[in-house]
């Protein structure tokens, strides 16, 4: 690439060059300012047997932006988000027939990839309303 760089700034204009040479630093600093900004966010929901959860919604929100993504889990009750905004997010898990499970204040550095697993509750059986009668 040097090479084809120098090949180029030669043949280019006296005032082209200063251009040429912005256009090509904010083209490759870009590219690494980018990946250093992004972190991974995985892990697997069970139920309270430790069996895994699949297609259990997940949803993962910015706390400082508002920003939310949405997946669901695999069959293997595994989540991923390959490439999160570095910050602090807020962590919700849902599935029919059990509790929803919220992670508060997980925190993603730069370049990292964390794991946070949930195991969810099952959901409470509905509070039968009981009739009762006057005595007479």
């Amino acid at each position: 690439m040097l090479v084809a760089l120098k090949t180029l700034m030669g043949k280019c204009s006296f005032f082209f060059r200063p251009f040429l040479l912005v256009v090509v630093s904010a083209v490759v600093g870009s590219g690494a300012s980018w990946a250093q900004s992004t972190a991974a966010l995985n892990g697997t929901v069970t139920d309270p047997a430790e069996s895994v959860v699949p297609n259990a919604k997940v949803v993962v929100t910015n706390q400082a932006t508002g920003v939310a993504s949405v997946t669901q889990t695999d069959n293997a009750g595994a989540y991923l988000f390959p490439s999160l905004p570095i910050g602090t997010y807020r962590l919700q898990v849902t599935a029919p027939g059990f509790q929803s499970s919220i992670v508060q204040n997980l925190k993603l550095d730069v370049a990292t990839a964390v794991t946070q697993n949930i195991q969810l509750a099952s959901a409470k059986p509905p509070k039968k309303s009981r009739l009762w009668r006057r005595p007479h």
